[in-house]
């Protein structure tokens, strides 16, 4: 059994202790935060041990890997620390604010032969699995146009502060950039328009990325912290033979293929549950499983600094209003 600790007790650190607590290959050990109260409602509910003290977690002998829970500009230094401390790290995303940060972590996971796993959660969800499935297994031919679009309330507090949190770009739109580079390859270049440019963030954030892939294709990614009421979420991926499309408002039907060659079958429906197995269960089960060495990193550190790079790439473009060109990464690879 893998001993895990956890620096963070917000809502992500919930959400990881509840996953870890039905997963038979792992132990919740100890967990920092410097909020007491937080501290005491995971103490109370999962019956694990808490310190204030951080770099108690860092430092535990018994503690074989650390899932870092704590606001964006903490991450890169608590991953650092604990991979030179020789621990295992599941993080949150994004990897680090700034890429060369994020280039050192990678850098430094590979020198000690440490699994890295940035929490991607949009690659354990059922929908997209199966979105991604069929654009590999050539369902709807060559993907020609990819939109994606996620829209919520703004959570305030610290993600008010732009050059923190890096706004909705970097901790939302960030989800939907590594899908789009998970399904369908490398980026190019973009041209982004956002409320980062000259106005205030604090209360409603929006932006708009206009993506070319090394593919030829071309995706419209949107991401809004304008909107209330239900999350939501919607995908269309148009290729040469057929459409998938994606909206998670209409709950009875998810994920519908529509085929232009109807006589292999037309329109299909995917209605599979998901409850018994969160997508957060999922990354976190591969994860473990990657420690072990009987599965691989179901988020590789390299495919994390990607998605950053392109994530930084949309904020410059959407600042300056200038295109940005980007470098394919030639070493990109497409994990299962």
């Amino acid at each position: 059994m893998i001993q895990v600790g956890m620096i963070g007790a917000g809502m992500m650190g919930r959400v990881h202790a509840e996953s870890l607590a039905r997963l038979p290959e792992a132990r919740l050990t100890l967990v920092a935060d410097p909020s007491g109260s937080k501290l005491q409602e995971i103490e109370s509910t999962f019956r694990v041990r808490t310190t204030r003290n951080s770099s108690e977690v860092i430092e535990s002998s018994e503690i074989q890997a650390v899932m870092i829970a704590t606001p964006t500009p903490l991450h890169y230094t608590w991953i650092r620390t604990a991979l030179e401390a020789g621990k295992h790290v599941f993080c949150e995303i994004p990897l680090a604010r700034q890429f060369p940060q994020g280039q050192e972590l990678v850098r430094l996971a590979r020198e000690k032969n440490l699994i890295l796993t940035a929490n991607h959660s949009i690659r354990g969800f059922y929908e997209f699995r199966a979105l991604r499935d069929r654009v590999l297994n050539g369902s709807v031919g060559n993907p020609g146009v990819v939109r994606l679009s996620r829209r919520g309330p703004h959570p305030r507090n610290w993600y008010s502060e732009f050059e923190a949190s890096g706004g909705v770009i970097l901790d939302a739109m960030i989800h939907d950039l590594d899908f789009l580079l998970w399904t369908c390859g490398p980026a190019t270049r973009v041209t982004a328009r956002g409320m980062c440019r000259d106005r205030d963030v604090r209360k409603l954030d929006y932006a708009l990325a206009v993506i070319r892939l090394a593919s030829g294709a071309i995706a419209h990614v949107e991401s809004s912290w304008c909107h209330y009421g239900q999350y939501a979420v919607d995908v269309e991926i148009a290729g040469d033979n057929g459409l998938l499309t994606y909206d998670n408002f209409d709950d009875s039907i998810p994920l519908r293929v529509s085929l232009i060659d109807w006589n292999s079958g037309g329109r299909k429906y995917v209605t599979e549950s998901t409850i018994l197995d969160t997508a957060y269960m999922k990354l976190l089960r591969g994860f473990l499983c990657a420690i072990e060495g009987t599965e691989e990193n179901p988020v590789p550190p390299e495919q994390a600094l990607a998605s950053l790079q392109l994530a930084l790439a949309v904020i410059d473009s959407a600042r300056t209003g200038a295109t940005v060109e980007l470098p394919v990464p030639h070493d990109y690879g497409r994990a299962s």
